[in-house]
């Protein structure tokens, strides 16, 4: 987290593999991977003896003995020591912690979504007043074919599918009278707003001109919304220079002004801008979902540990649950939609009730 803060801040960062931890080994490899993707999205990887020797310090023997160069995938090798075994998860079963399956509504009229680890709230607060379903980087640059993300060579058909049911669960929670906000990530047309090392990375694919224009440049076609979950009136959109969602942002304000405690994720990328976001979300005291099907990553064992994380520790950032398991718990409350047509209706019923009496009681004064 605290490397994710700094990316976002501008900071050149490095992560030493076998100076750092985790409770989880799999998870370990993973943020080892995530951490290098894409160039180093987050900055770089290597071992105590790499920089001693950078910096031109003596290295002992036995810092480096037994490491060796292993492949995590997707083009991404690490130094490991010998005896380690890369084992990434590689399917859902493989991520699951504590799943609790929890009814929609209790009768005290307290509100849970079934999740994992824990029934989601924590302390069944789940109202509309108080919850927001926050939708990141839905994007043309990160959806489209033709977009950022496809010109570095990612396939970006995981993301659509993920953007398709997200799309259906902001109809539904709209629909229920939920907060609905949105992150677009982009830069000033000069670059001013972008650290150097994130144009570097890309080969300079960030604001090089593209089909949709110049890439993540604000402004700019490829940077706008994609239109089935572009943003209502009213709605929202905070504009962000980096990943994390809070960094450099008013979201933070935004979300105390509504009375937002309940955060609701979905976006893209899980182990990027999404990961990131909740991680910050969750050290402002936000109560975070990541919703499992509405987010997509560049790779599968990836994806997988992004979810393991948040779980670990009984929910160190919150619960993670399928959209279906949200869906059904909305259901317990009103469509404000036709909750507002039936009051629209009879708005129009007591204005023409009222006009009536106005035109009978002008009948009346004309004949006395």
């Amino acid at each position: 987290t605290t490397m994710r803060e700094a990316n976002d801040l501008g900071y050149e960062c490095l992560l030493l593999s076998d100076c750092t931890g985790a409770t989880d080994y799999g998870n370990y490899l993973a943020t080892l991977k995530t951490t290098v993707l894409s160039g180093g999205v987050i900055g770089c990887v290597a071992t105590a003896a790499d920089l001693l020797r950078a910096i031109g310090a003596e290295v002992p023997t036995w810092l480096e003995a037994g490491f060796k160069v292993q492949s995590l995938g997707s083009g991404v090798s690490v130094k490991l020591p010998s005896s380690a075994s890369v084992s990434l998860p590689k399917c859902l079963f493989d991520v699951v912690v504590s799943p609790i399956n929890a009814p929609a509504s209790s009768s005290d009229g307290l509100v849970y979504v079934s999740a994992d680890p824990y029934a989601w709230p924590y302390n069944g607060a789940l109202r509309p007043g108080n919850t927001a379903l926050l939708a990141i980087d839905f994007q043309k640059d990160y959806l489209c074919s033709d977009g950022f993300l496809a010109s570095l060579g990612y396939d970006v058909q995981p993301c659509r599918t993920a953007a398709t049911k997200a799309a259906e669960l902001m109809g539904a929670m709209r629909a229920k009278g939920f907060h609905v906000l949105h992150t677009r990530e982009g830069h000033a047309p000069d670059l001013s707003d972008c650290p150097a090392r994130k144009v570097w990375r890309s080969l300079g694919t960030v604001g090089a001109r593209g089909p949709l224009g110049r890439f993540l440049v604000r402004g700019e076609d490829g940077w706008d919304f994609t239109p089935e979950l572009a943003p209502r009136a009213g709605e929202p959109v905070v504009d962000k220079p980096s990943y994390g969602g809070f960094s450099l942002t008013s979201l933070e304000l935004t979300l105390r002004n509504r009375g937002i405690k309940n955060l609701v994720l979905v976006g893209l990328a899980a182990q990027v801008s999404v990961h990131t976001t909740m991680r910050q979300a969750n050290d402002r005291g936000f109560e975070c979902l990541l919703v499992s099907d509405c987010v997509a990553s560049l790779a599968a064992d990836v994806y997988l540990s992004a979810l393991k994380q948040v779980k670990m520790q009984h929910g160190v950032f919150g619960a993670v649950a399928t959209s279906e398991a949200l869906l059904q718990s909305l259901s317990v409350f009103p469509d404000s939609l036709a909750a507002q047509a039936s009051l629209d209706q009879a708005s129009v019923l007591v204005a023409a009730s009222s006009e009536v009496m106005a035109v009978a009681q002008a009948k009346r004064l004309k004949s006395a």
